[in-house]
């Protein structure tokens, strides 16, 4: 799962693992909005489970949600790659 969604990141191309972009019509009305938004939630994903894997080795107990709350937490509320808010 981490590689395949990796992949999509790599290739910008998160937008086509929303449901119906293998129909052109549809693919063609999504907003730039929806594809970044796909680009977001896949980024999030593979955050959480790198940070399940890490969590496993290191033998750390973790739950779904908390290794997704996680990146989702510092995505928003530290994006030290615009200033921060710290």
């Amino acid at each position: 799962m981490l590689k395949y969604l990796s992949g999509y990141l790599v290739k910008d191309t998160c937008w086509e693992l929303i449901l119906g972009t293998n129909d052109p019509e549809i693919s063609c009305s999504l907003s730039k909005y929806e594809k970044q938004h796909a680009t977001l939630k896949a980024r999030h994903l593979v955050d959480a489970l790198r940070l399940m894997i890490k969590a496993t080795t290191d033998n750390v107990p973790i739950t779904w949600e908390r290794s997704y709350i996680i990146p989702c937490f510092n995505a928003y509320l530290f994006p030290l790659d615009e200033g921060g808010w710290i």
